[in-house]
């Protein structure tokens, strides 16, 4: 049997959400273990006519396909590409919405003929036996199937309880985002994260994470990590205890990871800043206790602005996720969460609308009060389901579009500074490196930089940033060196395509730029000044149409943007002038 797992992003796609679930690799990875041809395609940047002739051409006996509530319809149409080429081919989904949805899916969708409900990893191996005995597939835990013209779902599959016995998959992938535990000891009432794991957090052994962090660095170079965990920080024991092995392997890396306020400490953060860590992403949602009681949090604005002093205090770089919209937002909880951000002084801040997702307790108390209901999963096919039944849409964009204003007005007051920084430690030689670049100290961020990179030879801004620099010395082969190495190292950095497309485009090395621009462009797709540049990189090549569907495309998704609409009235001269020179 040739199994085929393929993922396939929203229609309207983002670069969190073109990138392949780690489900899929575990998945993947355990049916190859198993000894089954099992091949894992990500088709984000692939047409459906495109999709459909890859599904042709690998000619396969069953096909998964991961399902979030944002990629749902894509995943559907997806599934009826497969039967469209060869109704033979069994389809089975898994993912969040799938596992909660499975009914409604079963219902509607004939082209799904499975589904793996919750973990999926031994459930999926059990359906490819069962399919290859043609033995009752009601027998297997975990999937809901149809039988004698009914959905029915099968027992409840018991959680993986040691997840080291898993293979890895950077045995057979590259990839920077790992799983180190399943589980969040949080009961957020957005997050779906307890229907799929549960709220008991299972961890892998700290030698198992770090195994596989050192594999994916000598195997594949790179040398940048997001730990994905809900609560990476979650085991103290244990995360010191991956932060020893990680020193006492001595392994050139940095890393980041999210983390819950309450979860988070002096002993923690000290020991994650050895260990490669440099940023933080907390999940903060809003300043207002009686938000956070209505999300049902489980944290107070007191232990938000004690985990940002710890943060601050070790130089980590510290991100805020924020959600407007929540039941009982108003004028004064957005005052409120403004308040906290001038207290904590985050470095970054990412704000999201609250959205709807099912199963979720947010979603079932719309649900009781009759501002939705299920069908609305079916219906609606672009536009994300925001809970805009206290607060309009107009409201909650304002509430958003102000809590940026403020940040983006603080934000230089809140880096950190010179004299908070040392030139003993590898971040800190980096930050103040850009501190000195940006005040024109050009030699000095050299002396910098280069020491980072001694310091650590695993961080990448070091090298991006030396390279910045010797590019703009004129040293454009020396650039191009250190850009290639640190897009190795982090192969999601979009700043580091980008540099290396524009000192390409300056070397008048256009067959690489473009190369470069489509890549990042790949990686993400929403970012109008990609598009910008690789108009500009056709239009120096003499590929004029090319040029200007790029900067149209830039302007539909940055309709403002001004060098976009500067540089598709320049090429639509050009045109105009060649075809009046050819007339005369």
């Amino acid at each position: 049997m040739k199994i085929l797992l393929l993922y396939k992003p929203g229609l309207e796609k983002n670069s969190q959400q073109i990138i392949t679930p780690n489900g899929l690799r575990y998945i993947a990875a355990l049916l190859n273990r198993e000894g089954y041809e099992t091949k894992l395609i990500n088709l984000s940047n692939s047409s459906w006519d495109e999709a459909k002739e890859t599904i042709k051409n690998e000619k396969p006996s069953l096909v998964g396909i991961s399902c979030y509530t944002f990629n749902r319809h894509s995943v559907f149409k997806l599934a009826d590409c497969v039967k469209d080429v060869n109704r033979e081919i069994k389809v089975f989904l898994g993912g969040p919405h799938a596992s909660v949805m499975h009914r409604q899916i079963l219902e509607n969708c004939s082209s799904v003929d499975f589904i793996v409900i919750g973990e999926g990893e031994k459930t999926a191996v059990e359906l490819v036996k069962t399919l290859e005995k043609d033995s009752d597939l009601s027998e297997i835990k975990g999937i809901a199937c149809r039988k004698e013209g009914k959905v029915i779902k099968t027992g409840q599959r018991e959680p993986i309880e040691d997840l080291d016995s898993l293979p890895m998959p950077a045995e057979f992938y590259a990839y920077k985002r790992i799983i180190t535990s399943r589980g969040c000891p949080g009961k957020c009432a957005f997050c779906d994260t307890p229907l799929l794991w549960g709220q008991m957090v299972r961890f892998r052994s700290a030698k198992n994470v770090v195994d596989e962090l050192e594999m994916l660095n000598k195997r594949y170079g790179i040398s940048s990590f997001i730990m994905s965990d809900d609560t990476f920080t979650a085991n103290k024991e244990r995360v010191i205890e991956i932060c020893r092995e990680i020193i006492k392997r001595k392994l050139d890396i940095v890393w980041d990871c999210r983390s819950r306020v309450n979860f988070i400490c002096e002993e923690r953060l000290s020991w994650m800043k050895k260990a490669g860590c440099i940023a933080i992403s907390y999940g903060v949602e809003s300043g207002s206790a009686r938000i956070l009681k209505n999300i049902s949090k489980g944290i107070t604005k007191e232990q938000i602005i004690r985990a940002a002093e710890l943060t601050r205090k070790f130089k980590l770089h510290m991100n805020f996720f924020l959600i407007v919209g929540s039941p009982g937002e108003d004028d004064s909880t957005i005052g409120e969460t403004i308040e906290l951000i001038e207290k904590a002084r985050p470095l970054a801040v990412e704000v999201y609308l609250m959205q709807l997702t099912p199963g979720t307790a947010i979603y079932e108390n719309a649900k009781k009060n009759g501002f939705v209901d299920d069908s609305i999963w079916l219906e609606r096919e672009t536009e994300p389901v925001y809970y805009f039944y206290e607060k309009d849409k107009q409201a909650l964009i304002s509430y958003y579009s102000k809590i940026n204003r403020f940040f983006n007005e603080k934000a230089k007051e809140y880096a950190y500074k010179e004299e908070e920084l040392n030139d003993a430690d590898y971040l800190d030689c980096h930050n103040l490196g850009v501190i000195f670049l940006n005040e024109g100290s050009i030699d000095k961020a050299v002396e910098l930089f280069k020491k980072a990179i001694a310091l650590n030879p695993g961080y990448f801004s070091a090298y991006n940033n030396l390279a910045v620099v010797y590019a703009k010395q004129g040293k454009s082969g020396e650039a191009v060196e250190l850009f290639k190495k640190a897009v190795v190292m982090d192969p999601e950095d979009i700043k580091i395509y980008a540099n290396l497309g524009l000192t390409y485009y300056r070397l008048k090395n256009f067959d690489d730029a473009i190369n470069i621009f489509k890549k990042a462009i790949e990686i993400k797709p929403e970012d109008a000044e990609l598009y910008n540049h690789l108009g500009s990189v056709y239009g120096m090549n003499g590929s004029y149409e090319k040029a200007v569907l790029a900067f149209k495309e830039a302007l539909r998704i940055e309709p403002g943007n001004k060098g976009a609409k500067h540089n598709l009235a320049v090429t639509y001269d050009i045109v105009e002038c060649q075809k009046f020179s050819k007339n005369f």
